[in-house]
């Protein structure tokens, strides 16, 4: 239960950074990177829910016109599904460093042409392509910061949960 308080903890500080972000001007993807943490250390299902409360709540918040956030969010998880599944070493940097940079292509990407039409995504490209590498680097440091409070609390962590049993046959 206090995984759960603590993940939702996560999730709101998230969204609350990334909300100050965005209010000056820059693309910060903390909420996908708690989504992506929570459905890790959750599981899939509630990755699903909080992915759903964290579109949600980040598209109201930012006043958008076309709340399609909700939707991206729990694109989030066949990432989740295929590093569990796959039993990878999702503790290497360069994984982690994948994802955060694909965060970025599934989360944004398609939301631009909802929100702003097709001519403006043409446009956006190249500060995404920026977007996507500013990810890269953030979404392990996300994780490592992230760890060391949960690790403090004597909770699930983000490297325990890909490291303990996961040696294929």
């Amino acid at each position: 239960m206090l995984q759960y308080l603590y993940l939702l903890f996560l999730l709101s500080c998230s969204l609350v950074l990334e909300v100050m972000f965005r209010s000056v001007g820059l693309y910060v993807p903390l909420t996908a990177f708690a989504v992506f943490y929570t459905a890790c250390l959750g599981g899939l299902v509630p990755g699903i829910l909080f992915g759903f409360i964290a579109g949600f709540l980040l598209d109201s918040l930012l006043g958008c016109t076309a709340p399609v956030s909700m939707l991206l969010y729990p694109l989030l998880l066949p990432m989740v599904w295929f590093l569990k599944e796959e039993h990878l070493n999702a503790n290497s940097l360069l994984f982690q460093m994948g994802f955060g940079s694909l965060t970025v292509i599934l989360v944004q990407l398609p939301a631009v042409p909802f929100r702003s039409g097709w001519q403006v995504t043409l446009e956006l490209l190249p500060s995404l392509f920026l977007a996507s590498l500013f990810a890269a680097i953030l979404l392990p440091v996300f994780i490592l910061i992230a760890d060391r409070f949960s690790g403090a609390l004597r909770l699930q962590t983000y490297e325990r949960c890909f490291s303990v049993g996961k040696e294929r046959d």
